[in-house]
């Protein structure tokens, strides 16, 4: 079993409830600044305006205001808010309820963000997907839904990717959609989401319908799924991507090389100035064990587009498993001068020290892409424990196979193959 990146799935997360300081402070700072704008020349506006300009004042410094000011005039309107916000960030969220308690039967949307997070920060996950979707806060559903995600807490994942769907349909249809197929595994739950979202005229069918042509092909339905990519062509005629998937079904799928070279050459001719046609006929001749002819393809890719790093692995892995690890490790070393911090980049390379009888390197390599990953990949884990494992050194295979089946809770076929190897290290011995 091998990890395939073109099949990998990663999500960027980030906090629903751990809003940037920076963008804190300059809301705070915004909502002070108009708190003294709009408030009328009354009595009582002189002290609401000092202590908005105080706060303000806090906030800009990147201060808390929280126990560094005397309690807001109760006039004070907004304060309430400010203060609640800021406790969800310093890690109070029982206060941040308590602080917007009186103003809950408002059903301001504010307030009902402010809940939400709070919620999520104690764990109350559902109530906290409750608020947000009654304040119609897609974002921190999303956001909600990809820290579950990356945690494992899969219920709470789906449900609050179906809040963001439920609030948004436009935006939530694909992450759920993906969420299903990836995660749960179930193509036809997908399928049906996407197919329902199709007659629903706006910008995102494209997309949309690119995505039902990868859930087809995840049932081998490569007939329909070309069918549909077709449809999206019609959207947009010169769309690269949309033919280079195209391209990829029918060689993938229908083992038709000829149609698939006609459609990247289409690739080509649309836009000989990108590399994306290139791209696709150095992977089409490296399909068909044409290692010399897809090099120069991929040479004229990367020459049109040298900052794609994934082109850069791709070029590389056919050099490598063309068994030519010399080639291969001449232009990864290339790729890491200029994607230094590119997990991927080592993992890849570790394999091709290894082909190469360069133990010490390989070890290297995948220390390298272990410390860079943006989030722990069992596959990962897993490459790093055969590599110790064939370099002699068991007793560190042993703590890097288990550390494969303590991450990345989704991947089982990754888990699956660190339980095997597990069983070979027990069958031989440390």
């Amino acid at each position: 079993m091998e990890f395939n990146p073109r099949e990998a799935h990663i999500n960027t997360v980030t906090g629903p409830f751990r809003t940037q300081r920076l963008e804190i402070s300059l809301s705070m700072v915004v909502m002070a600044m108009a708190t003294v704008a709009s408030v009328p020349r009354w009595m009582g506006a002189r002290a609401d305006n000092t202590w908005s300009l105080a706060y303000a004042r806090l906030a800009m410094n990147g201060q808390p205001g929280l126990g560094a000011l005397p309690e807001p005039p109760k006039a004070h309107m907004r304060s309430p808010l400010w203060m609640a916000q800021e406790a969800v960030e310093l890690g109070a969220p029982e206060r941040a309820l308590a602080l917007v308690a009186p103003l809950s039967e408002s059903e301001s949307r504010d307030v009902l963000r402010i809940q939400g997070a709070a919620f999520f920060a104690m764990g109350d996950y559902r109530q906290a997907i409750g608020a947000w979707e009654e304040a119609g806060d897609y974002q921190s559903l999303a956001n909600a839904a990809a820290l579950a995600e990356v945690k494992g807490s899969f219920e709470t994942a789906e449900l609050a990717y179906r809040g963001g769907w439920m609030v948004d349909p436009a935006a939530g249809t694909l992450p759920l959609a993906n969420f299903l197929l990836q995660i749960r595994g179930d193509p036809v739950a997908a399928e049906q989401l996407l197919r329902a979202s199709l007659p629903s005229n706006g910008a995102n069918n494209l997309n949309r319908l690119r995505a039902l042509g990868l859930v087809l092909q995840a049932q081998s339905r490569w007939d329909e799924a070309i069918a549909i990519y077709q449809g999206a062509l019609n959207e947009s005629p010169d769309d690269l991507y949309t033919l280079s998937l195209i391209g990829q079904a029918y060689l993938d799928g229908k083992n038709d090389s000829a149609r698939a070279q006609s459609t990247f050459e289409r690739m080509i001719s649309l836009s000989p100035s990108k590399g994306d046609g290139y791209f696709a006929m150095g992977q089409l001749m490296a399909s068909e064990g044409k290692p010399e002819e897809a090099d120069a393809w991929f040479l004229q890719a990367i020459d049109r587009n040298p900052d794609n790093p994934w082109w850069w692995v791709v070029w590389a892995n056919t050099a490598r498993d063309s068994e030519d690890p010399s080639l291969a490790l001449d232009i990864y070393n290339e790729a890491v001068q200029r994607f230094p911090d590119y997990a991927l980049l080592y993992f890849e390379m570790a394999r091709a020290y290894q082909l190469a009888s360069d133990g010490e390197l390989a070890i290297q390599a995948i220390q390298e892409a272990l410390a860079y990953q943006e989030r722990p990949n069992a596959w990962f884990f897993v490459r790093a424990g055969e590599i110790y494992e064939w370099a002699g050194e068991r007793p560190q295979a042993r703590s890097e196979y288990l550390s494969a089946l303590e991450v990345d809770p989704g991947n089982t076929s990754a888990h699956q193959a660190a339980e095997q190897y597990l069983l070979r290290l027990d069958a031989v011995g440390d």
